[in-house]
């Protein structure tokens, strides 16, 4: 997982640290396509994954209203793996929950 210029931590109240182009202070809502993104999702703590998730939503919804031909592919993508990864663990939750 590289994330040279984007941290999450562990703190999901905390401020995540975004994109250098982002003014000190003030983290943007949204992941760009151009922001770096964890490989492996799975590794991540859940309020981790519901931060990225969140922060991708941001970014569909800015694209779908300032670019005429829609989100960016790897918004796309992003979005796609970030709710397969949520749907595992529901799944996961919802099992370990009906063996007690």
């Amino acid at each position: 997982m590289s994330m040279s210029t984007h941290v999450l931590i562990d703190d999901p109240a905390a401020a995540v640290p975004l994109s250098p182009s982002t003014p000190p202070g003030r983290p943007r809502t949204c992941l760009g396509p151009d922001e770096p993104f964890p490989g492996a999702l799975a590794e991540l703590p859940l309020t981790q994954v519901q931060v990225l998730h969140s922060r991708i939503c941001c970014q569909l919804d800015e694209d779908y209203r300032t670019d005429p031909s829609g989100p960016h592919p790897v918004t796309l993508d992003r979005h796609h793996e970030l709710v397969e990864e949520l749907a595992i663990r529901t799944r996961v939750a919802a099992e370990h929950g009906a063996h007690r």
